[in-house]
């Protein structure tokens, strides 16, 4: 009698994928959690750490300043969800905006890894499949760096 092979298959590459995101997304966040955003993109950055910045200081938090061209600064890009729970994590822990900022961008990356295997499992229920796909997503280095940041 041979034995059967497992339903699932095997798991473990998809388990060592996710760790070893895990790890790497550790790293690049303890790497870059004192540097400016100086990369390609730096300016929308820094536009949206100062809005959090004034929000902090007791300046709006619906009709945010966002400076763009000069004065008046008010030009609503998005709806300031980010920015709310970016300044709300900056007032309740007393951590620097900037970092408060990259805290949350990292548990946003973490929700996008759930539901990257939420939909996958939705598509096509082969949990397999689903955490292979989702071991990629979380590995690949265009998540992993705007994750960091």
């Amino acid at each position: 009698m041979t034995p059967q092979p497992h339903p699932h298959g095997n798991r473990l590459p998809g388990r060592l994928l996710l760790g070893f995101s895990a790890f790497a997304l550790l790293l690049l966040l303890v790497c870059s959690w004192s540097m400016p955003p100086i990369e390609a993109s730096g300016f929308r950055q820094t536009q949206t750490a100062l809005s959090i910045d004034w929000m902090v200081r007791g300046g709006p938090w619906l009709d945010y300043l966002t400076p763009v061209l000069g004065a008046p600064c008010s030009v609503p890009f998005e709806f300031p969800l980010y920015q709310w729970l970016a300044a709300a994590l900056s007032l309740l822990t007393g951590m620097e905006v900037g970092n408060s900022a990259r805290v949350l961008s990292l548990l946003f990356h973490v929700g996008c890894i759930a539901m990257v295997y939420r939909t996958v499992l939705a598509v096509r229920p082969d949990r397999l499949l689903a955490l292979s796909i989702t071991a990629a997503f979380a590995v690949s280095p265009y998540a992993q760096f705007w994750a960091a940041r």
